[in-house]
């Protein structure tokens, strides 16, 4: 991963861990209401994953 992306993820973890958390919500409630994995958010929130899921979840408002 070039370090520009990793830059990306990881602001991209930040913001939805900072959301999640200001929701007063766990990994698996957000998981469930973004019909993904709990393991996923994880991945994300510490700004290794990231795909197409992301985007559809937060285009389609599930995340709040």
């Amino acid at each position: 991963m070039d370090e520009s992306k990793g830059k990306i993820l990881s602001a991209l973890g930040y913001l939805v861990r900072q959301r999640r958390t200001g929701l007063g919500i766990s990994q698996e409630e957000l998981g469930l209401r973004a019909n993904l994995d709990r393991t996923y958010i994880s991945g994300v929130e510490r700004g290794v994953r990231a795909t197409e899921k992301i985007d559809k979840g937060i285009v389609g408002g599930r995340c709040g």
